[in-house]
């Protein structure tokens, strides 16, 4: 068989994908915030665009976990408990262990380059107190790294359509803390480089969970607390709605 006719041209991200895109970036920085519903006729005015692709954007990001759609309620922005919590950081947790096993086997060295040099950028963002937002890109750029250095394919994969929940997570639970992103942060990630540059699987599985329960033991915290302080002001008004009648 001749090439041209086993080979077509290279499509251009579709409509639907760029939709997915614009709503995940708006979900993820907070723009968009949890418990909000999307209209899909709303959005595809806003975005100038007709409400099938809108569709199939919700579509995406509900297979994300960054949006659920219920019947006659339609599409609202995931709202995370600490159950939701401990279920996206145990699959971390356990992917990321797998790809720390490989990686300490075929790291390069210009990955590990490229992980130190994502560790001193964030010890000079956390330092600087740099916009939150650009904390947390580092944060999992680092990660990230981490796991395609593994070169294990379905892993990666894997890690990369969890990533939007991480980074959603990690942000929204990081927002209203007036201590900012964890100043601990760099230090975490320069450990984990110096066991895969000496190649101590065992330690480093044993630092990866300590760092990822660490930060999710706070996440937890916090989110508990935006949570009751939430339904505070929910009991209050409708106490005075009672008493208004």
């Amino acid at each position: 068989m001749k090439k041209e006719n086993v080979l077509s041209p290279v499509k251009k991200i579709s409509l639907s994908e760029q939709v997915a895109d614009k709503l995940r970036q708006a979900i993820v920085n907070g723009r968009i915030k949890p418990g909000e519903r999307l209209i899909e006729e709303q959005v595809a005015a806003l975005m100038k665009s007709s409400r099938g692709p809108v569709r199939d954007a919700f579509l995406i990001l509900e297979r994300e976990g960054l949006v659920s759609g219920e019947q006659n309620r339609g599409t609202a922005v995931t709202t995370m408990s600490a159950e939701d919590i401990g279920e996206v950081w145990s699959l971390r947790l356990a992917l990321e262990s797998l790809a720390l096993q490989y990686t300490i086997e075929r790291i390069k060295a210009k990955e590990l380059e490229a992980m130190e040099k994502i560790t001193d950028d964030i010890s000079i963002c956390v330092k600087s107190r740099l916009p939150l937002g650009r904390a947390v890109d580092l944060d999992l750029k680092f990660h990230e790294c981490l796991v395609n250095a593994s070169g294990h394919k379905r892993l990666i994969s894997w890690w990369k359509e969890l990533r939007s929940q991480i980074w959603f997570v990690i942000f929204s639970g990081n927002i209203e803390h007036t201590g900012g992103f964890p100043k601990e942060a760099g230090i975490w990630h320069r450990k984990i480089v110096e066991v895969i540059r000496h190649k101590k699987l065992d330690e480093g599985i044993g630092l990866l969970k300590k760092h990822l329960e660490h930060s999710n033991l706070s996440l937890k915290k916090r989110y508990l607390t935006i949570t009751e302080r939430e339904n505070n002001v929910k009991n209050i008004k409708r106490r005075k709605r009672n008493e208004a009648r």
